[in-house]
Order: structure tokens, then sequence, then C-alpha cells
């Protein structure tokens, strides 16, 4: 899951939920 690491703070947190 690099994608949402890449995309940058708001995809992580996306990501993390």
């Amino acid at each position: 899951m690099d994608s949402f690491e890449i995309g940058g703070r708001e995809r992580k947190n996306k990501g993390k939920r």
C-alpha cells in the first residue's frame, strides 16, 4: 500500500481508516 503513502498525509489518513 505505497500508493496512499506517496499521495501524502491526506491519502494516508484515508488508507489507515
